[in-house]
C-alpha cells in the first residue's frame, strides 16, 4: 500500500508526465477526506517498461508496489495521496470528490501554452493511450 504524505516536490519532468497521463487514460483518486489526491496508474503486461520507467518517475511520492492488476492482464500502482496532487485532479474532473468523471470538453488552465512547446507531455500522452 502507497505511504501517505502531506506534500510531494514535483519537478517540470514529473508535471510534463502526469499532464500527458491525464490526457490519456490516466486516473487520479481523491482521499476519504476531499484534501488530498493519489496519481494510479494501470497498464496492459505487455507496457511493463513503461510502468517500470513510471515508477521511477514518479519515486518521490511514495508508489506502493508494481502489482498485478485483479481480473486483467494489467500491471499498475498508485502513488501515495498528497496534498499537492489535489490541483491536478481539480483540473482534470468535473466534481472533485468523484475520481471518475474526467472533463472532455476543456483542456486545463495553461495546458494550451504547454502543449505547444512540449514535446515529452505530448509523447507521454500518446503512450498513455
Amino acid at each position: 500500500m502507497p505511504k501517505q504524505s502531506s506534500t510531494v516536490s514535483i519537478s517540470k519532468e514529473q508535471k510534463e508526465i502526469l499532464l500527458g497521463i491525464l490526457l490519456g487514460d490516466g486516473h487520479m483518486e481523491v482521499a476519504q477526506n476531499g484534501k488530498s489526491a493519489r496519481l494510479k496508474i494501470e497498464q496492459s503486461c505487455e507496457k511493463r517498461e513503461y510502468v517500470e520507467h513510471l515508477y521511477k518517475v514518479f519515486q518521490n511520492w511514495n508508489p506502493g508496489e508494481i502489482v498485478p492488476a485483479t481480473n486483467s492482464n494489467n500491471l499498475k500502482f498508485s502513488t501515495g495521496y498528497s496534498t499537492s496532487l489535489l490541483h491536478y485532479h481539480q483540473e482534470f474532473y468535473r466534481n472533485p470528490d468523484n475520481s471518475i468523471e474526467k472533463k472532455n470538453d476543456t483542456f486545463p488552465s495553461g495546458l494550451n501554452t504547454l502543449l505547444q512547446t512540449d514535446l515529452l507531455l505530448i509523447f507521454i500522452w500518446m503512450m498513455a493511450e
